[in-house]
């Protein structure tokens, strides 16, 4: 004699389901929720990311031929004040080798970084920001 531990299974019908009432809570939650968030997110200085410099280089495509020179223009987004003090700059052949060090200021509003590209590779630059003095 086989035995079956299966047993039959009824599902309630699509007319009879019903949220149960915390989703309901959660749902009407949800726009008040977005609302403090998105509010928050407004105040200044609270979640706004600082602004960081655009790097452009030379060539949109970022390829150049050897021996011509390469390097980036270094803007801040419009509207965006750089803060002020020394920068400094590190610029790296294949993510090994330093090519170049250096510093500048935005005094002028943009700052060129160029390199000579003496030979195939792929050239990447590391800025760091001057320190921010805590309000």
């Amino acid at each position: 004699m086989k035995t079956s531990l299966a047993r039959p299974i009824s599902l309630p019908r699509p007319s009879q389901l019903q949220a149960p009432k915390s989703d309901a809570k959660r749902a009407r939650l949800s726009p008040l929720l977005l609302g403090a968030i998105l509010a928050w997110a407004g105040v200044p200085g609270l979640a706004q990311p600082a602004p960081v410099p655009v790097f452009t280089p030379f060539h949109a495509s970022g390829m150049y031929e050897v021996g011509e020179p390469a390097g980036w223009t270094v803007t801040w987004p419009e509207g965006a004040t750089a803060p002020a003090g020394k920068y400094t700059y590190t610029v790296k052949r294949n993510q090994q080798d330093t090519l170049r060090t250096g510093e500048f200021e935005f005094s002028a509003g943009k700052v060129t970084i160029e390199v000579p590209s003496n030979e195939p590779a792929m050239l990447n630059v590391q800025v760091t920001l001057p320190a921010v003095a805590a309000p």
